[in-house]
């Protein structure tokens, strides 16, 4: 599992002096460990939006100086003008607005706790201490040119006990750090419960895999044992599972569609002896 250390350029809870009015609200998440500001495109899409700002109010500028000046223009370009000045007010009151919405998105927060993560939003505060958290999903979209990966989305999604989703992106720098972090302290809190319910004869679901002490099946097959399959593990974000002998993989599924998956690929190498990759 993943370190929880520090990294020295990560910005730290101490530095965000409007966390301190939470502290009542967010009681039991325990000491913030390290807080996650938005990714620097939200930045450039508001500079982008300046601009266009500007660029808006110049057009409309001279579409109203061409319109009190009649005399020097044909009288079928007024059309022109008038459309012209419509087009620029109206930009600049989408870019205003776009802008207004991404200056406000960029002073969410994403802050890892002891006990828990906690995300400030525009709207209030998305929050998932580690012991309610039932269900954690990642999911991993690459986009690749010449077989080389230029480009990947991350995704996390917890679920709590009580229903509550928390959903992170790469709206935040570092997310998969955060990703990461989250992941590691899910799944300490649900593999003791989850080992000792195979070990005492149940079976356990992740999505359509079974896993029971003696192998893997899904919803259509019978059970294979542990010791039929050659690979289980992670490959360009799927989780790809092999049986011996066989052309075609067993199994192959998005991760973002299954639950646990650290918990599930901690259960493959417990049962049968051999490291996930």
């Amino acid at each position: 599992m993943p370190s929880l250390v520090e990294s020295e350029s990560m910005p730290h809870a101490e530095d965000y002096p409007e966390l301190q009015s939470l502290s009542q609200e967010l009681q039991g998440f325990g000491d913030p460990k390290s807080v996650y500001v938005p990714n620097r495109l939200v930045w450039f899409g508001v500079a982008i939006c300046y601009a266009a700002i500007a660029g808006s109010a110049a057009l409309a500028c001279f579409a109203v100086w061409s319109m009190f000046q009649p005399g020097q223009i044909r009288a079928q370009d007024l059309l022109g003008m008038r459309v012209a000045l419509g087009a620029g007010l109206a930009t600049i009151v989408m870019c205003g607005l776009f802008a207004w919405v991404g200056h406000r998105a960029g002073r969410q927060r994403a802050v890892l706790c002891r006990h828990g993560v906690f995300v400030l939003r525009t709207s209030g505060v998305d929050a998932a201490r580690w012991d309610e958290v039932t269900e954690f999903y990642r999911s991993e979209v690459r986009m690749s040119i010449l077989g080389i990966s230029v480009w990947i989305h991350r995704r996390y999604d917890l679920i709590t006990v009580d229903g509550r989703k928390l959903l992170l992106t790469e709206f935040f720098r570092k997310v998969a750090r955060l990703g990461q972090a989250i992941e590691y302290e899910v799944s300490s809190k649900l593999w003791p419960k989850v080992l000792a319910a195979v070990n005492a004869g149940e079976e356990v679901a992740f999505w359509r895999l079974k896993v029971s002490r003696q192998g893997l099946r899904t919803d259509q097959d019978k059970l294979v044992r542990w010791e039929r399959f050659d690979f289980v593990g992670v490959e360009a974000g799927l989780l790809r599972i092999h049986k011996v002998g066989e052309y075609f993989n067993w199994f192959r599924e998005s991760l973002g569609a299954i639950p646990n998956v650290h918990v599930f690929l901690a259960l493959s190498e417990h049962f049968r002896g051999v490291k996930s990759r």
